[in-house]
């Protein structure tokens, strides 16, 4: 190839280094973003330590691939080839070039050690900082690798700093911190302080345990090409393999580690393995074109590149810290990839002698046809630009007889010693304000393993029982490994006993809907799935496997793995029992066991709860206020939580006369709530460990919730199971009721075996006004005898004093003074009293002699709902001047009743009451004066 200039050859190889950084980054977010889809749509592969091991053994297959890659171009440039003076060639970059020297094994490991071992020590920290604190923010902490790189090589190789480099650097950093900030989803709210400090330091620690990295490399392998670096990259991969394989075999033969091989997503995984390993290769190759510290700015181009992408992908807004922080990164890094010789301000470095000015050109040996570089022209350059290689470079390598030339002070960095942690994070390695299904997560947070397996294996075990356990487990979750998170929450299936009552599957589904809409929008749905469809799903139950009827309520913390053992018919059973021992009270209980098995556990078992509450000495079932161990469940990063719907009442498994527990003075609560919704921290940990943006939760805090109100603790009668809330749903002002009925001109809203009345000026409940009572006492005594207690299936009235009721199977006709069985005039088989969540979206409910019926104005367009129902939403007649407009389809006769239950345009649920006929005399002052529920 004809000589050039030595300017056109530094544009050469300052846009050749430009491309191989792009391309290490484009190989790094592609890489890490298939193999978080891959564990996303896993159904049951949750083995983040197996593919650690993978990825690492993948990656020891760069050498093999650069044999390959050299072979191919020496056959198509009809070259000659010898694999065996190439692999003999690459073996000398651990003699220092000297293809004289013998190569063996102990001098390598000798030579590779302080190397390995600051990878082994960045692994811990990393490791450390993720526990304590969101694997985006630990990312974050770790981008500061740029700067400490950039101090290190001046205090330790005493290179140049250039004015304008140096500030560019801080504004780097400035951005790191800024990005790093967003990640906390709004700074350090709901995190523990110590947690957030120890995370920090560890963070701090791992950027500067790859900086030593870097310095031990260079010392060790100063002078390695492109061949013999790989050949070094496959060497260090292979012993990190085996160091690290005892402990996902640990894992798995110990069951804390669980998964299907007939159900690993290779199809995804395969790729990402070998992006991680290409990546790797055009680093490599990068570091020879350029230095480490051209290189090494690739952290902050994936840190922005990912600050943009996860929100796109993800759907969720960009913060303004998120947006000035990826500013700031890009204008920086636009100005430290500059050469320094044009931007320098201070003086520079001279050139070493050895480095001459000598002709550049480009050109194949005749003997090998490998590409060799020669002669490039170094007259202008320093060794601090960092920019241009010397004469002595190669990009692929040479096999003539001549002694190899070298790269002076070329220091490796591969693509996996950049990715903290030795890619810790299977999912987003760099993934600023997203923690999403990362390691970290999979392990610490769902399922999978204690801290002390995730690193080094029994080394790390001392951790579990150390003072790290209380503040760096993450959150009040699961770790057993029986259980995980479900696989896709968009589509959480479920479906519901039809041994419940059309009210009680109508109370289930409201308690579904709570906890959905309670969350961050989109972040949970669940999706009603026939009892026919074999795919695994929730199953809510009343009974138990033979049939008959369960006596308390229970559900499993998350998704059983091992659904042989936990499963029936394809369906984890949700159990919801009837009764005062049971949990059909109100939708409020039911929720409790829905954040159960999304992963959620009881709040008052944590392992720090005896700084939170005091518990009595003696109590009905101990078993029910254990404190979880590490090995089942982690907390410690959100504060204690007494508002937490999984949080037991005072009076549940007490003893005769005595408390269960008790708080303390110094306790920021006085009382602790009757649980009816997610709390704010239960909203931020379902969201976290779902991959939601938890910022979105806005929930009161607890104390805000409760307020500061003093209240004694009232010795509670003798109970061994939780009981109902001593005050129901119905009562309160924020939940929809479940039917809605004008008796003697009052709307009525029931709700499984209470009832309340709506106040007709306000359309609201009054608290002590009209609060929810026994529905005993609103009918009289049957004919029979029998009491009716609830919960109504359904009512209608046939005429002005007459009231048909149908609950329990059992239907009845009401006058003023009795009411009287009678023979079902429709079988009741689904349910009335269904909610809408669409918004604009109303559900018309028509009751008249024949049943129950309703019309949907959000189904398919076959249904006739014109002149239906009109826009007095929230209007109680008379101020709704139109009550009913003509129905005509489906009816010989207009209905008695309709009610009509919706969302209005602007979301709000919405009460519409379309007709009042008075019921004469029928509520009695003694149904008044009932007690709560």
């Amino acid at each position: 190839m004809a000589a050039t200039t030595g300017t056109a050859t530094d544009r050469t190889m300052y846009l050749l280094a430009i491309i191989m950084l792009l391309a290490y980054v484009t190989l790094q977010v592609a890489a890490t973003q298939l193999s978080s889809i891959a564990f996303l749509d896993s159904k049951t592969f949750r083995a983040p330590l197996l593919f650690l091991e993978l990825k690492m053994i993948f990656r020891a297959l760069a050498f093999p691939i650069y044999l390959l890659v050299n072979t191919c171009v020496k056959l198509i440039r009809k070259r000659k080839i010898d694999i065996h003076r190439t692999i003999k060639r690459s073996m000398a970059g651990f003699t220092d070039g000297d293809r004289s020297v013998p190569w063996s094994w102990k001098h390598s490991l000798i030579k590779i050690g302080p190397s390995v071992a600051f990878a082994l020590s960045l692994q811990i920290c990393y490791t450390l900082s993720g526990a304590n604190i969101p694997t985006a923010a630990a990312t974050a902490v770790f981008s500061i690798t740029v700067e400490i790189s950039y101090l290190l090589s001046w205090l330790v190789l005493g290179q140049q700093l250039f004015l304008i480099k140096t500030i560019f650097v801080l504004i780097s950093f400035a951005g790191v911190a800024l990005v790093g900030y967003a990640s906390f989803s709004g700074g350090s709210n709901g995190l523990g302080e110590s947690a957030l400090y120890v995370g920090v330091f560890c963070g701090i620690g791992a950027a500067i345990s790859m900086s030593l990295f870097q310095l031990a490399f260079r010392r060790a392998f100063p002078s390695a090409d492109l061949g013999q670096s790989c050949f070094i990259v496959t060497i260090q991969h292979l012993l990190q393999s085996v160091i690290f394989a005892p402990v996902p075999a640990i894992a798995y033969y110990t069951g804390l580690e669980v998964y299907n091989a007939s159900e690993i997503p290779i199809g995804l995984l395969i790729p990402s393995w070998f992006g991680y390993c290409t990546a790797t290769i055009v680093y490599t190759y990068g570091l020879v074109l350029s230095s480490p510290f051209f290189m090494s700015m690739a952290e902050l181009v994936i840190l922005a590149a990912n600050s943009v992408i996860d929100p796109l992908l993800r759907k969720f807004p960009m913060t303004p810290e998120q947006i000035i922080g990826t500013c700031l990164i890009a204008v920086a890094f636009l100005v430290m990839v500059q050469p320094n010789s044009r931007i320098s301000v201070a003086l520079r470095r001279k050139q070493p002698p050895t480095l001459g000015t000598t002709e550049s050109t480009i050109e194949l040996t005749k003997e090998s046809g490998d590409i060799v570089k020669t002669g490039i022209d170094t007259s202008e350059m320093t060794i601090s630009d960092g920019i241009l290689p010397s004469k002595k470079d190669r990009d692929m390598e040479e096999d003539s007889d001549e002694e190899s030339n070298k790269v002076p002070g070329f220091d490796l960095v591969t693509a996996v010693d950049l990715v903290p942690g030795f890619d810790l994070v299977p999912g987003f390695d760099l993934v600023p304000g997203f923690d999403l299904v990362t390691a970290v997560d999979l392990v610490m947070s769902i399922n999978s393993i204690p801290l002390g397996l995730v690193v080094l294996g029994t080394i790390m075990l001392t951790l579990a029982g150390s003072g790290l356990s209380g503040r760096s487990m993450l959150r009040t979750t699961n770790t057993n490994g029986n259980y995980s998170k479900w696989s896709n929450r968009s589509a959480i299936p479920y479906m519901i006993d039809s041994a419940f009552t059309a009210a009680e599957n109508a109370m289930i589904k409201q308690a579904i809907l709570a906890v959905q809409t309670a969350l961050p929008p989109s972040c949970i749905n669940f999706v009603e799935t026939p009892s026919t469809n074999n795919i695994f799903k929730i199953k809510f139950t009343p009974l138990d496997a033979l049939g008959k009827a369960q006596v308390y309520c229970y559900s499993y913390p998350g998704k059983v793995l091992n659904d042989e053992k936990y499963a029936t018919n394809r369906g984890q059973v949700v159990s919801l029992a009837r009764g005062t021992t049971g949990c059909l009270q109100s939708y409020c209980q039911i929720q409790r066991y829905i954040a159960s098995v999304l992963g959620k556990r009881n709040e008052h078992q944590r392992g720090d709860r005896d700084s939170y509450i005091t518990m009595a000495g003696t109590l009905a079932v101990p078993g029910a206020f254990t404190k979880y161990t590490v090995s089942e469940a982690y907390w410690g990063i959100y504060p204690y939580d007494y508002c937490s719907i999984t949080h037991n009442q005072p009076n549940e498994f007490a003893a005769a006369g005595i408390p269960a527990f008790s708080l303390p003075a110094t306790a920021p609560v006085k009382t602790i709530p009757p649980p009816c919704a997610l709390s704010l921290t239960d909203c931020k940990l379902i969201s976290m460990l779902y991959g939601c943006d938890s910022s979105q939760c806005k929930q009161p805090s607890c104390v805000n919730q409760i307020g500061q109100a003093t209240s004694g603790t009232t010795v509670p009668p003798p109970t061994t199971t939780p009981g109902p809330p001593c005050l129901d749903f119905c009562a309160t002002t924020t939940n929809i009721d479940e039917g809605a009925w004008l008796l003697d001109g009052r709307q009525v809203l029931f709700s499984g075996t209470c009832y309340s009345v709506v106040n007709a000026g306000t359309n609201k409940i009054t608290p002590g006004v009209a609060a929810a009572k026994q529905i005993a006492g609103l009918f009289p005594t049957t004919s029979t005898g029998a009491v009716i207690t609830g919960p109504i299936d359904s009512a209608w009235r046939s005429d002005a004093n007459t009231l048909h009721i149908l609950t329990n199977g059992v239907q009845y006709k009401c006058t003023t003074t009795t009411c009287t069985p009678e023979t079902p005039a429709k079988p009741k088989t689904e349910g009335v009293f269904e909610v809408v969540d669409t918004t604009g979206a109303y559900t018309v409910y028509t009751i008249d002699a024949t049943g129950a019926n309703y019309i949907d104005d959000s189904d398919a367009s076959s249904t006739v709902v014109s002149n239906v129902f009109n826009s007095c939403e929230s209007q109680l007649p008379p101020t709704c001047t139109n009550p009913l407009k003509t129905i005509t389809a489906g009816w010989a006769t207009g209905p008695d009743t309709v009610s009509v239950i919706g969302k209005d345009a602007s979301g709000v649920q919405k009460l519409s009451l379309l007709q009042n006929i008075p019921v004469a005399n029928f509520l009695t002052a003694g149904g008044e004066t009932q007690p709560y529920c």
